[in-house]
């Protein structure tokens, strides 16, 4: 049978693979490897791929042609996915949730909750990504490490992958992302084929599940530490916050965000409307003394955003209030 190098040649005349090998056997991670093939990658486009997951043959095709489609307007592209392997209901609904965010605006409005779209279920301009990597300072590259607490890099390289104790990957990319003014969309839907129909949906990214995936071991993915990572984001909007939570949440929050040095005053709130003409007059009060003040909402349960959406759809703000979780 024909290699893998060969069937990529065939598909279209200057298609190369590269096959690249890691000097050291032992696993060196996720970051490190990345940013290593980054080097490797010239092409216009970037996507990521993991050897036990799956996709529909012409899943990265569709993505790359609306890119082409859009020039000039979009940065990235992301499909639907959906779980195949050990599958559970956590996850089940997360990435249900993951669908429904289609538009570029839709996925910058949730990414205080998790993360939008899986970075397998990509397809991005490089020049877009290099943007939203980090940029290091070594001599010969970032390989042994960096100051802060980087765990590896591309060997003479200056732009990497965020790999520390603290960050993950997809979550420092995606936050950056939007930080730095990156637009994206998602191809709406999923792959359908009908008999009577044979109507016919976007194709998908089959993310493979088991037990033991760093998804759902990994300490730096731990509620707490996820939302010391969205804490020191969300500083650098504004000097003055409100969150809305309840218990330990509410608590954990405006904790993590005075430890960021700006100001975070916690109201206990269960979304009921009978307190929400409160909220807005003292956002209006605060508002006065020419403060500018950013609104958290941390909820994790849709049906619980659902909710404060509607109690607060008077007094709105796009930019300015959030949701968190």
């Amino acid at each position: 049978g024909m290699s893998v190098a060969e069937v990529a040649s065939c598909v279209a005349v200057g298609v190369r693979l590269v096959h690249v090998r890691q000097k050291v056997r032992t696993n060196r991670g996720q970051g490190e490897t990345q940013s290593r093939c980054l080097r490797f990658a010239k092409g216009k486009y970037v996507g990521f791929m993991e050897a036990d997951d799956e996709r529909d043959d012409d899943n990265f095709s569709e993505m790359v042609t609306r890119l082409e489609l859009k020039e000039g307007r979009l940065d990235a592209v992301c499909c639907s996915s959906r779980t195949i392997g050990w599958k559970r209901e956590g996850m089940e609904r997360y990435i249900e949730w993951q669908n429904t965010l289609v538009s570029g605006d839709d996925m910058k409005a949730a990414r205080f909750i998790e993360i939008p779209s899986l970075m397998q279920a990509m397809v991005i301009r490089r020049e877009a990504l290099l943007d939203c990597l980090v940029k290091v300072d070594t001599e010969g590259g970032a390989e042994g490490g960096a100051e802060d607490g980087m765990e590896g890099g591309t060997e003479g390289g200056d732009v990497v992958f965020m790999d520390s104790k603290m960050w993950s990957i997809d979550y420092h990319f995606w936050l950056t992302f939007f930080e730095m003014g990156k637009r994206v969309e998602k191809l709406e839907g999923v792959r359908v084929e009908d008999e009577l129909t044979k109507t016919k949906g976007w194709s998908q990214f089959r993310w493979r599940q088991h037990p033991g995936q760093q998804t759902r071991n990994h300490g730096r993915l731990s509620i707490e530490n996820l939302r010391k990572c969205k804490c020191q984001v969300i500083a650098r909007m504004a000097q003055n916050f409100v969150v809305y939570s309840v218990g330990d949440t509410l608590k954990g929050w405006v904790e993590d965000l005075q430890a960021e040095g700006v100001n975070a005053n916690g109201v206990e709130w269960t979304g009921d409307e009978g307190s929400a003409l409160a909220l807005k007059l003292k956002l209006e009060e605060k508002e006065g003394e020419g403060a500018k003040v950013v609104r958290l909402f941390a909820f994790g349960m849709e049906k619980m955003r659902k909710k404060v959406r509607k109690v607060l759809r008077e007094c709105w703000r796009v930019e300015l209030d959030l949701f968190v979780s």
